[in-house]
């Protein structure tokens, strides 16, 4: 779903783009793996494994905003407070992590 939404919205990517120098958010897969990022789109290659403490607690707490420690942010080199928020499907399956990130 989230990878649609970028991929047939390249006005939409091109204005996220151009006012924010960080990534607003990524999907993280179910294992972990960070796979779509607002500022590339499907990341190539082999996918990126978010070590964050909100990886291990989304899953246990879907819907509820979880918060990590402060660090350096991969995409935009600045410092970050990543954010996460488990997502499941209409049959309580885990879906995966909207990672938000609120930077400055």
């Amino acid at each position: 779903f989230i990878e649609k939404i970028l991929v047939n919205s390249p006005e939409f990517v091109s204005n996220i783009k151009s006012f924010y120098p960080w990534s607003l958010f990524d999907w993280v897969d179910p294992k972990g793996y960070r796979i779509i990022n607002s500022q590339i789109g499907r990341i190539p290659n082999a996918p990126m494994k978010v070590n964050d403490s909100y990886t291990l607690t989304c899953p246990k707490h879907p819907w509820t905003l979880q918060v990590s420690h402060p660090t350096i942010g991969n995409t935009s080199g600045m410092w970050v407070i990543p954010t996460g928020l488990g997502v499941l499907n209409e049959k309580n399956e885990y879906l995966g992590t909207l990672k938000l990130v609120r930077s400055g």
